[in-house]
């Protein structure tokens, strides 16, 4: 019996969510100062990861395989990415 791969997981457990309700909830966590991002740098944050080949279905970060609206939103968290923090590149 073959196992699926990971990606493939990630992606049928996303049915039962859309990207939309993920990015929502994240959006909609109120601001603590030292906890999470402002929004002007969550929405950086985000369009970064929306531009990502990293990015799994437009939700998901497949080197850290957490969600990203939710990595973005927490102001101590860096990008994943190996070799470059993608955050910190204007234009990728």
């Amino acid at each position: 019996m073959n196992t699926p791969c990971p990606e493939c997981q990630i992606k049928e457990s996303l049915a039962r969510i859309s990207a939309e309700e993920i990015m929502e909830k994240a959006a909609g966590l109120p601001f603590k100062e030292g906890i999470t991002s402002p929004d002007h740098i969550f929405k950086e944050r985000m369009a970064a990861c929306l531009k990502c080949p990293a990015c799994i279905s437009g939700t998901t970060c497949s080197y850290s395989g957490s969600w990203c609206a939710y990595r973005a939103r927490v102001i101590q968290n860096t990008c994943p990415f190996p070799g470059i923090n993608r955050w910190d590149i204007k234009e990728v």
